[in-house]
């Protein structure tokens, strides 16, 4: 539900969650630890997203693997387009059956240019401006690839467009120039949040040693509250 509601906040498409009603039942699961508690969940609106080991950023790592399985990383962050395009083919062969591959084709030439034209629009988003170039991209990866700091407070901190004083390096000197040309949207910046997996694991403890929901129930308010004020 965390996932969901964080996801919802930064403009994602995806499942609404009214309701989790517990069931009393004790959940043995063979891919995590188990036993652990069972419910049932109800949705405000369908999705076919499954939620398996899921890991928001804490920086900007091209190898960071939120599938604590996955040795090989095979879904690592810089993975996650080519991850889509197998299952988008795999998806077209599916439809094969009702449409000639010929016809999907289209479709699927240009998932390259969609995703690079859906990135730079949330990225532009996040960062509080009207739009985002290849310069500004490249530039935000460079400096957030030499600098260790923190993917959700790297937002936060440039929402607007606004160059901070105390940086320096080469990497920050070409963000920067770039920043400075960009325009920015005018909204309000939004209140920082995260929600890495040492909170979640310490808002699941509460909950599953001691039924107190409070820190959950305070996460969710400032997730909600943390939401982009537009996407256009």
């Amino acid at each position: 539900m965390l996932a969901a509601e964080l996801l919802e906040a930064r403009g994602v498409g995806t499942c609404r969650i009214l309701t989790l009603i517990e069931t009393g039942e004790r959940l043995t699961r063979y891919d995590e630890a188990s036993p652990t508690r069972s419910c049932v969940m109800t949705r405000l609106s369908w999705s076919h997203v499954r939620y398996g080991p899921w890991r928001f950023l804490p920086e900007l790592d091209p190898l960071f693997t939120a599938a604590y399985f996955d040795h090989t990383k095979l879904y690592c962050f810089a993975r996650q387009p080519e991850a889509v395009f197998w299952n988008l083919q795999r998806l077209a062969e599916a439809l094969s059956e009702l449409l000639p591959l010929a016809e999907l084709a289209p479709a699927l030439h240009g998932f390259g240019a969609a995703l690079d034209q859906a990135l730079r629009r949330r990225l532009a988003a996040r960062l509080g401006l009207k739009g985002m170039d290849e310069g500004l991209l490249g530039g935000l990866e460079s400096f957030l690839r030499a600098r260790t700091v923190g993917y959700d407070e790297f937002f936060h901190r440039y929402w607007g467009g606004e160059v901070r004083v105390d940086e320096a390096g080469p990497e920050f000197a070409a963000f920067a120039r770039e920043l400075e040309r960009a325009e920015p949207s005018g909204l309000p910046r939004p209140p920082l949040c995260s929600l890495l997996i040492d909170e979640v694991r310490a808002i699941w403890a509460d909950i599953a040693e001691r039924d107190d929901r409070s820190a959950f129930d305070a996460k969710v308010k400032a997730i909600r509250a943390s939401r982009l004020p537009s996407l256009d």
